[in-house]
């Protein structure tokens, strides 16, 4: 998928991936500061001079119902401008597109993917 120069590495820390930060820019325009959703773990390939997204997480100390299901929707939603990224910058692929998506609570951890089935269709 990737050329044997990337390198990959992992982000730490509240960081935002670039791709859903300029989707969120197209769809509030009028909007002065826009930033993606910060989240705690990325996977990045660098290509050049360019990040790119292949997984995303959360952590949270406790198991709370409610922080894991916003969490859940985030990184739903943020595997999706993943995908949309990948899709977007390599464009001369065949490969399929898919990112990853990993949710620690407490004691617990579930990996999950996200694949694009179809032109806008994301199981």
């Amino acid at each position: 998928l990737f050329p044997p120069e990337g390198i990959a590495h992992v982000v730490t820390g509240e960081s935002e991936n670039a791709y859903s930060t300029e989707s969120k820019k197209e769809q509030y325009p009028q909007a002065k500061s826009v930033h993606g959703f910060r989240i705690d773990i990325r996977l990045v390939v660098e290509i050049g001079e360019e990040e790119i997204d292949v997984a995303a997480g959360e952590c949270a100390k406790k198991n709370d119902d409610n922080k894991s299901i916003n969490d859940n929707a985030k990184l739903l939603r943020e595997c999706k401008d993943t995908i949309d990224g990948l899709v977007n910058n390599l464009k001369n692929t065949n490969d399929e597109a898919m990112s990853y998506m990993i949710q620690i609570t407490g004691s617990s951890c579930a990996l999950s993917t996200m694949h694009l089935a179809a032109n806008g269709l994301y199981v």
